[in-house]
């Protein structure tokens, strides 16, 4: 799919948005309303795959909760909240998800963690309040990782290759920069799950939630997991009783040792 097209952001938007941005060359989510948007949807379908951000507008009084960024329509208003949206299409129960978990037990690091559908993985910006129950996600599979720029405390640039204009997100250079290393050793973990179902049905990882063993047979290849104390600690923080039952089996430690 050719994504070396640039979209025209300012069709989208109204003539007064349209001024904020030609005078900042920029566009900053952080004042992005629902009302600077043109197109309006009630109820819309995420083409994933061409998807570049999903903006959480769900604190503005506004009927719409999210500004869905495409690489073919540009800016769009929406009813339904990105968690709204991300529950449609991710289930909660499937072998990428277990991936995800497995990685941040093993990290111990539970905050920020992304979101896949397909081949495209999201990672989010932080909360606009501790409370709030939604998110701003991007693609890092349209994120240019070469021009993320901090501005001010906490505050950075981004730009899209599709894009015409740099965005202004609530995030420092380096945050960006960690969720991005964050998802790529997650994408590393996965694909050696794959590897491990060459000769098998590859929807496993969309579908599935059990054959825990070969999950962690794989997981045990790519992050080099060879002491029994991180076994345990996997099989203690991660509340999977099949999970745990073969991760034992596999590292050959008796149930009663952990």
């Amino acid at each position: 799919m050719p994504y070396n097209r640039k979209i025209n952001l300012l069709d989208t938007l109204t003539k007064t948005a349209q001024q904020k941005v030609k005078s900042h060359n920029q566009i900053d989510l952080t004042k992005l309303a629902t009302s600077d948007i043109k197109k309006k949807r009630k109820t819309y379908q995420v083409h994933w795959e061409n998807t570049l951000m999903l903006i959480d507008k769900n604190y503005d009084q506004s009927k719409y909760g999210t500004i869905v960024f495409d690489v073919y329509q540009g800016l769009i208003a929406v009813e339904a909240t990105t968690n709204q949206l991300i529950r449609k299409s991710v289930p909660r129960t499937c072998a990428i998800n277990q991936i995800i978990q497995l990685y941040a037990n093993f990290h111990n690091h539970f905050e920020y963690l992304p979101f896949i559908v397909g081949q495209t993985i999201f990672f989010p910006l932080p909360k606009k309040e501790k409370d709030h129950l939604n998110q701003t996600w991007i693609s890092t599979n349209h994120i240019n990782r070469e021009y993320v720029y901090s501005i001010e405390q906490h505050q950075a640039e981004i730009w899209f290759n599709q894009a015409s204009y740099y965005f202004k997100i609530s995030a420092s250079e380096n945050y960006v920069h960690k969720r991005l290393e964050c998802c790529y050793q997650i994408q590393k973990m996965i694909h050696s799950v794959k590897a491990n179902f060459a000769n098998s049905d590859q929807d496993y990882l969309i579908h599935a939630n059990d054959n825990c063993y070969s999950i962690s047979e794989a997981l045990k290849k790519c992050m080099e997991i060879n002491e029994e104390k991180v076994v345990k600690k996997l099989i203690k923080k991660y509340p999977n009783e099949k999970l745990n039952h073969d991760l034992l089996k596999a590292y050959q430690l008796d149930a009663k040792e952990s």
